[in-house]
């Protein structure tokens, strides 16, 4: 009878600790890279529930979603620097406000994504709740540039129009264009697209000029000039990104000669996708032009030529001797762009050379209305040197787009210039 009895509590003790469980939220956990073990949060990373410190660190340890944007709650244990030239803050949080288990705040906005006006905006023992990405850089766990404070000791950032712009909260590319033209502000930006035109890689500086729009077409397109990584690290080749990728980009947004543009120097915030092949596309690497006496050709092998050609007289577009020459738009809805591509000297017309001098490792991208087969530049001949660039020159056949650059590789003076006159596009059947 005793056994009965006993089986009984045992059973109704089984029975209600089931119950109690079925009460209990189940921990936010996150699958770490190793062994199929997960990694236990007490926060879950939102504006209404955001990390710990120590969640932080241990979801950075995770090095799961690491491009996602968190919130994190904690007390500043150190402030290092504020930087009134930039308005930005290298400090550290904690969970209790000491030195153990903290958190870098690199290059950090004040409250509300503000830039910082003052030293003693923030100090020691303030309450935070910070929201950016996080992550690891050499080893060190941080907060990555571009975070900002949406909790101050209690007050929490509350947008005052429904245009408030902030790393969650980025423009997007036509919202950019609309902001230039009401008069761009000096301060930077989120801004986030899909790259429209492939990225010309610049070695000196190690940035990458590209275009994005919001659809991934060439049409309402705004170029991001001389861009660095995340964190603002340098690139090392044009293939880093790739056409159809989408990207989060801060920095000053300017109109330069009547072209929408993000300035250079900006920085990635993020990047998803892995870009995407359309029609007339050789994979993305930039191959050799053909140079024949005063005629540069570049020939896309995976595309077939239909009977459909453009062709424009840069001799007859009515520009100025020296004018630096940007945008070339053709009546079928074609573009042609020249950029300096992080060079001192930018693309000019040039009267004597009846046509454009484009120098060393400066770019020509014709942004097609279809896909492209081949270009032919006609270059201009002068006491015995054609000058059709440099032999090193590439071109890079990417959906709808081509980019010719005229590479030097040189430690000194530019090699030779490419003085084109007229540029005859033949599109792909």
């Amino acid at each position: 009878m005793k056994k009965f009895i006993y089986s009984l509590l045992a059973l109704a003790i089984t029975a209600m600790t089931f119950t109690s469980c079925e009460d209990v939220p189940m921990p936010y956990s996150e699958p770490t890279n190793g062994g199929g073990t997960t990694t236990t949060y007490t926060g879950q990373g939102t504006v209404d529930d955001p990390y710990t410190v120590a969640d932080a660190n241990n979801y950075i340890k995770a090095g799961v979603n690491l491009d996602s944007i968190v919130y994190v709650k904690g007390k500043i244990s150190s402030v290092d620097s504020v930087s009134l030239n930039y308005g930005n803050a290298y400090y550290k949080i904690s969970d209790d406000g000491t030195s153990t288990g903290q958190l870098i705040v690199y290059r950090g906005y004040a409250f509300g994504n503000q830039k910082f006006k003052a030293a003693n905006e923030i100090k020691v023992g303030d309450n935070v709740v910070l929201v950016g990405k996080i992550g690891a850089f050499k080893g060190t766990y941080e907060f990555m540039q571009g975070n900002y404070i949406n909790t101050l000791n209690g007050k929490t950032y509350t947008p005052t129009t429904a245009d408030d712009n902030a790393i969650d909260k980025p423009y997007n590319v036509a919202k950019a264009i609309q902001v230039i033209a009401a008069g761009a502000p000096t301060a930077p930006v989120y801004v986030k697209g899909i790259i429209s035109v492939a990225p010309s890689f610049n070695g000196s500086y190690g940035s990458l000029t590209y275009y994005i729009s919001d659809d991934g077409t060439t049409t309402n397109q705004m170029q991001v000039y001389s861009g660095l990584g995340i964190g603002g690290a340098k690139f090392t080749s044009a293939s880093d990104l790739k056409l159809g990728q989408t990207v989060e980009v801060y920095g000053v947004i300017k109109d330069y000669s009547g072209k929408p543009e993000i300035d250079k120097s900006s920085t990635l915030i993020s990047v998803t996708g892995d870009g995407t092949s359309t029609g007339g596309e050789t994979g993305g690497s930039a191959v050799p032009v053909s140079i024949n006496n005063t005629t540069v050709t570049m020939a896309n092998s995976a595309a077939t030529e239909s009977t459909e050609t453009a062709t424009v007289d840069l001799n007859t577009l009515g520009y100025a001797d020296k004018a630096v020459v940007s945008t070339v738009s053709l009546t079928d809805g074609t573009t042609i762009v020249f950029d300096k591509n992080g060079e001192t000297n930018a693309p000019v017309f040039n009267v004597s050379t009846k046509g454009v001098r484009v120098y060393k490792n400066n770019t020509i991208t014709v942004n097609g209305k279809k896909a492209i087969a081949k270009i032919v530049f006609t270059c201009d001949s002068y006491s015995g040197t054609d000058y059709v660039g440099n032999t090193t020159a590439t071109v890079k056949f990417s959906g709808n787009n081509a980019t010719y650059t005229n590479v030097f590789t040189g430690s000194t003076g530019g090699g030779v210039q490419l003085r084109v006159q007229t540029i005859t596009i033949t599109y792909a059947k």
